[in-house]
């Protein structure tokens, strides 16, 4: 299975994590701020990360995510950093790429 990691951090803290995770699973990590969506063509399955503000993910993320191409058979996993609470996070980002 192709693997890629799509992320957007704002403090850092996220790409860390998504670093991490490429390092650990030899995959690519991509930027969601300097990365089109197109990028997840050649991939099966996207780990994608958002920091959590006010209980959702990122709208940088959110907006990344509406815009991907329409596919099916693709898979997704899902991770978050936040201070509090991940809220709705996952859900929403569930909701979406289903």
């Amino acid at each position: 299975m192709k693997t890629c990691i799509l992320y957007f951090s704002r403090t850092g803290n996220t790409k860390r994590m998504a670093e991490a995770i490429s390092e650990a699973t030899k995959a690519p990590a991509f930027a969601i701020a300097s990365s089109e969506p197109s990028v997840v063509a050649d991939f099966d399955l996207l780990i994608v990360g958002t920091p959590v503000e006010g209980f959702r993910p990122a709208k940088e993320t959110m907006d990344f995510v509406e815009r991907l191409p329409k596919t099916e058979g693709k898979k997704a996993m899902l991770f978050c950093t936040h201070a509090l609470w991940k809220g709705s996070t996952f859900k929403i980002l569930e909701k979406e790429l289903s």
